[in-house]
């Protein structure tokens, strides 16, 4: 118990340290949660801000004010849209982030809202974990709030509800096993921690958050279809990731520390 009280402790203190009141176009003065704790990362990043809003240390507020940030700055409408460099923003992708005038940034590495969003370095098409994490934040501020109402509202013209099924299906996702993918010259980032890394092939880390990510829309929906994708995906990924070992790029240093994390995730997932 006493190893317990101490992370709650360590959690609540960098929670605390990375909570800053910034004047937003979303909420007038609102207290954000940065990736750290020296303002270093002026914007509103969702990711980091679903990981922090995980540990059930989040005011219910707060919570779903950040949920509705997304829904209606942060996510793509249905229609694609193509940006400069190639950089193509598949309908209903989450951003990277969001920056205080409420404009979304879809690919790390820039604040530049505009039509120019980089050249490529960062991907092509924006990373993989943002939607999973908006469906996987929403699901942890349901389970703590108990506010199911919330997924019947609506957001620039779709209900919250209608935006988690879109952000699921997601982009460049293989249908035969429904493991994300990423194209060798047409790359996308498998998730914001290795956002300068290009990989191509399948994905572990994003595949395993589309697995925590079907395992919650099934608790959301009660649709069968999603428990049959968890299923599919858990049943391959021992297979292709441990078995075979990724055709030996285990090997190599960058992919080495890569998997490990994907390993502790798969772990704290049981998957």
């Amino acid at each position: 118990m006493k190893y317990f009280d101490y992370l709650k402790n360590l959690a609540i203190a960098v929670i605390d340290k990375c909570t800053f009141i910034k004047d937003t176009e979303y909420g007038g003065k609102l207290a954000l949660l940065y990736p750290s704790g020296d303002e270093k990362y002026p914007s509103f990043w969702m990711r980091d801000c679903a990981m922090m809003a995980e540990s059930g240390l989040i005011e219910n507020d707060f919570f779903k004010k950040y949920v509705e940030i997304i829904a209606e700055y942060g996510q793509n409408s249905d229609i694609q849209i193509y940006l400069k460099n190639g950089l193509i923003v598949p309908p209903f992708a989450v951003a990277d982030h969001i920056n205080l005038n409420g404009k979304p940034v879809f690919f790390p590495g820039t604040y530049s809202d505009t039509a120019d969003q980089g050249n490529g370095n960062y991907g092509f098409y924006p990373p993989f974990c943002d939607n999973y994490y908006f469906i996987l934040m929403t699901y942890y501020y349901i389970l703590q709030s108990s506010d199911t109402k919330i997924l019947e509202n609506n957001y620039n013209n779709f209900k919250l509800i209608t935006r988690l099924k879109k952000a699921f299906e997601g982009y460049n996702v293989d249908r035969n096993t429904e493991l994300c993918y990423s194209l060798s010259d047409k790359y996308t980032v498998d998730w914001g921690f290795t956002d300068s890394v290009k990989k191509s092939g399948y994905l572990l880390m994003p595949s395993l958050l589309r697995y925590n990510a079907a395992c919650a829309m099934e608790k959301l929906t009660g649709e069968y279809i999603y428990k049959l994708t968890a299923e599919k995906i858990k049943k391959i990924l021992f297979l292709l990731f441990l078995m075979k070992k990724v055709a030996g790029c285990i090997l190599q240093q960058v992919f080495a520390n890569s998997m490990m994390y994907g390993l502790r995730h798969m772990l704290y997932i049981s998957v």
